[in-house]
C-alpha cells in the first residue's frame, strides 16, 4: 500500500491522482469533448486461479479440516465489488453500506455467472 501516485492530466490540464495501492487495478482517463471518465481495469485471472485452487481442496475434504476462523467462501476482485455497489446504488458514506454491501456480494455469489469467485461451494 502506499506507493507512488499517478496522475491523469486532461486536455484542460485537470489532474487526477490516483494511487497505486498494490490491488492490481489501474485506472485511465477517458475524455469525450470536456466529460472525464475514468475507467478501472483489473486483471482477474489469477484471482479465479487462485478460487479454483481452493475450491478443489474444499472438494477433496478440506472442509472437515477447516481451521479456528472457518474457511474462506469467497475472493472478489475489487472492481467487481465496485460494480455491485454501483448496481445496487449504494452510498458508501451510508453507515450501513459495509452491511449492505455483504448482502449484495453474498446474494451475487449465489448467481451461477459469479461462481468463479466462489473459493467454498455453501451459502453466505
Amino acid at each position: 500500500m502506499g506507493g507512488n501516485p499517478q496522475h491523469v492530466e486532461g486536455p484542460s490540464g485537470f489532474r487526477l491522482f490516483l494511487p497505486d495501492d498494490g490491488s492490481g487495478v489501474s485506472y485511465h482517463d477517458k475524455w469525450d469533448g470536456d466529460r472525464l471518465t475514468i475507467v478501472g481495469q483489473q486483471d482477474v485471472g489469477a484471482i479465479i486461479e487462485a478460487n479454483r485452487q481452493e475450491f478443489n481442496q474444499e472438494v477433496k475434504g478440506r472442509l472437515a479440516a477447516r481451521g479456528r476462523w472457518g474457511v474462506r467462501y469467497a475472493r472478489v476482485p475489487l472492481l467487481m465489488l465496485e460494480k455491485w455497489a454501483r448496481d445496487a446504488h449504494l452510498d458508501p458514506r451510508d453507515p450501513d453500506f459495509q452491511q449492505k454491501l455483504d448482502d449484495v456480494t453474498a446474494r451475487n455469489l449465489e448467481d451461477p455467472d459469479y461462481r468463479e469467485f466462489k473459493t467454498a461451494n455453501f451459502r453466505a
